[in-house]
């Protein structure tokens, strides 16, 4: 009997094609990480993005930043195969082809968009950022919070939190009458959930100084629950509904 090959690109045709229209805007928490890569008092001149889709991430940093090299890798052959333009993306498994695609205390900047929520092993993808940095290179990352505001409330009241996945097929599980809050039922592939502490100390343990974690609001939430989300996450980060960490690795 043919072994079951485990691994499930939740980002293929079939599943990620048919439900996502063709983006026109970037997400709040990719302007947000643009306006970091602003703000550093030296530009990045190597920049690698870990997880980057077909390139739309890759695309705002070279037209915003100008990084004379920008690198991706990304799991979906589907994602790869529609890449934007001529960018540089090599397609690899995450956890355990990036260690031999791209060089060590090589780069700059590297970027975790909405990544570490989907690695089964994510000490291991820190470690191996750490290895790919320079001394004193930028880990910029962003993941949903397991402690969200909304999370809180839907642990007091018996739901499951929003973001972690239970089923590989149907992501309302565990949702009941508030599934209708969410955008569809399709999986992303989501296997760990973090918040502001536990990705903290993730990070310490790998060698990380964590600078700033700041939040940023769930896009897919109607246009008013967005407005409370964002004045929410301003005000305390560790309600916020998604997490923007800054890191160094240290010298």
């Amino acid at each position: 009997m043919a072994k079951k090959k485990l691994f499930i690109d939740y980002y293929d045709d079939k599943k990620w094609g048919r439900k996502r229209e063709v983006r026109r805007s970037p997400f709040n928490r990719e302007k947000r990480v643009i306006d970091i890569l602003k703000s550093l008092p030296i530009i990045p001149k190597h920049f690698l993005d870990i997880g980057c889709g077909n390139g739309y991430f890759m695309e705002l940093v070279k037209d915003e930043i100008g990084c004379s090299e920008i690198i991706g890798i990304e799991n979906s052959q589907y994602q790869t195969n529609n890449k934007k333009n001529d960018l540089n993306i090599i397609q690899a498994d995450i956890e355990t082809s990036l260690n031999n695609v791209v060089q060590d205390n090589h780069f700059d900047c590297i970027y975790l968009g909405e990544v570490i929520e989907h690695v089964f092993n994510p000490d291991l993808i820190i470690r191996i950022c750490n290895k790919k940095l320079k001394k004193g290179g930028i880990l910029i990352l962003s993941t949903p919070n397991l402690n969200s505001w909304y999370n809180r409330i839907m642990f007091l009241i018996g739901y499951q939190p929003l973001f972690y996945e239970v089923s590989t097929e149907d992501s309302n599980i565990g949702y009941g009458a508030l599934s209708r809050l969410k955008r569809d039922n399709l999986p992303v592939g989501h296997v760990r959930i973090f918040n502001v502490h536990s990705i903290r100390e993730l990070l310490k343990k790998e060698g990380f100084v964590v600078s700033k974690i700041q939040g940023s609001p769930f896009e897919s939430f109607p246009i008013v629950l967005r407005l409370v989300d964002t004045l929410i996450g301003t005000l305390i980060t560790s309600f916020s509904s998604d997490l923007i960490v800054i890191a160094f690795k240290k010298r």
